[in-house]
């Protein structure tokens, strides 16, 4: 009977053991928010080089930018069509009595909440309306610095109103603090700092007069005022392109805004949910890119393999599939007997659908995940079904 009972906690601590190393894990990484201004030369508009001081050159680049989200990720409420997903609008949070409403007032964006006496005013909006469009409303503290509070609700697709992502809960507080979350001064500048072009901040206060809305070309490109300024005199200089820098580099300049893997806490693993928004993140990990080096193309010649193998950052995302798939078969091709091909359908198929699947996330938005990788072989029941039979 004893001896029964050993091997029966024996095999359940064996268990227990091969379980938590087998079993998926589902916990969320914590991120780790590294609070640190934007890139210096975004402080003056001075040295801020614009789509009119490259048309003269690059005339088709600037025509498509400007109307890429990078280029409409920022706008004034007084801008056409900014505001015209919360303009007259209402909302209720799910389970609530409360009601949201908006109306544009002399070029600014004026929010009531139901339960409370008075209503706020915002003249920026976040987001190029791709993915989601969410109001900032911004204020000077105490301190005499500029903070800000982003909205619990943001305009989806489509026009469609709903809670912002992470903040499904209404907060239940005083004031201001109803609308949303609150922000940091570092953190506003930053949250500027990615959507703008440039960011003056003096003695704390952001000079939002002299904010340029809209990602612009210096954001990526070095030096780009200077090259333009240069090639105009006849002298020419080169700037920074990112494809001309390492794909580590070129990863690392699209995550200083989409985020990189140094900025996400605890140990990386594929089934993080929160790792599907920060492309860059789940690119680096992929198996795709780490190897690229020793990949060489059909003519000899070393693969490349970053975001903009796929993404035009001066255009909209190509929906199509194809357009996609074909960087993967660059290597993943029949003609090429030493790559891998999928076993599991033919290789002009659509990678994508399995090896990089569209996660929702939240109830208005699904996310790319960047993790290029071979579905898991196992669910949990089979994974446990599997050590059970061991």
């Amino acid at each position: 009977m004893i001896k029964t009972c050993l091997h029966a906690v024996v095999l359940l601590l064996l268990f227990a053991v091969v379980a938590a190393t087998l079993l998926p894990r589902h916990d969320t990484a914590v991120m780790r928010q590294k609070v640190a201004p934007p890139r210096a030369f975004l402080g003056e508009a001075d040295q801020l080089a614009t789509a009119a001081a490259c048309v003269d050159c690059h005339q088709e680049i600037c025509d498509s930018h400007g109307n890429s989200p990078h280029a409409l990720t920022l706008s004034r409420t007084d801008s056409e069509n900014a505001a015209i997903a919360f303009d007259g609008k209402s909302w209720s949070p799910e389970g609530t009595e409360i009601t949201l409403s908006w109306q544009l007032r002399n070029g600014l964006l004026e929010v009531r909440h139901s339960d409370r006496k008075r209503t706020w005013l915002t003249e920026w909006i976040f987001g190029s309306g791709r993915h989601a469009r969410t109001p900032l409303i911004t204020w000077t503290d105490q301190s005499g610095c500029t903070v800000s509070l982003e909205h619990c609700a943001s305009a989806y697709a489509g026009g469609v109103l709903g809670p912002t992502l992470e903040m499904e809960q209404l907060p239940a507080s005083d004031g201001m603090a109803a609308l949303g979350s609150f922000r940091s001064h570092e953190q506003t500048v930053n949250c500027f700092g990615c959507h703008s072009g440039s960011v003056p901040v003096r003695n704390g206060r952001i000079q939002f007069d002299k904010v340029v809305a809209g990602v612009q070309c210096s954001r990526c490109h070095d030096r780009a005022l200077q090259h333009a300024e240069r090639m105009q005199q006849g002298l020419p200089l080169q700037m920074t392109s990112l494809s001309g820098i390492t794909p580590e580099e070129s990863i690392n300049r699209c995550g200083e805004c989409h985020r990189r893997p140094d900025e996400l806490g605890g140990q990386l693993r594929p089934d993080d949910p929160i790792l599907p928004r920060f492309a860059p993140v789940g690119l680096s990990q992929s198996v795709c890119f780490q190897q690229q080096s020793t990949v060489l193309d059909a003519a000899g010649n070393k693969v490349r393999f970053d975001c903009i193998s796929c993404h035009d950052p001066h255009a909209e995302t190509d929906p199509d599939w194809r357009f996609h798939t074909q960087v993967c078969r660059q290597c993943h091709n029949p003609d090429r007997p030493e790559h891998t091909l999928c076993s599991a359908t033919a290789t002009e198929d659509n990678c994508i659908r399995c090896h990089m699947p569209s996660v929702p996330a939240g109830a208005h938005l699904n996310f790319t995940n960047h993790w290029i990788r071979i579905p898991e072989e196992f669910s949990d029941a089979e994974a446990l079904k599997s050590v059970l039979s061991q």
